[in-house]
């Protein structure tokens, strides 16, 4: 079955683009602050 292995392939990319959104707002917060 190829489902199974496309959900887990979207968490991990849904993951991996909510570390880098906290990365970005980190800085940002960074610089406001």
């Amino acid at each position: 079955r190829t489902a199974g292995t496309q959900t887990g392939a979207n968490l991990r990319v849904v993951l991996r683009a909510f570390k880098e959104l906290m990365k970005l707002y980190g800085q940002i917060r960074k610089e406001t602050a």
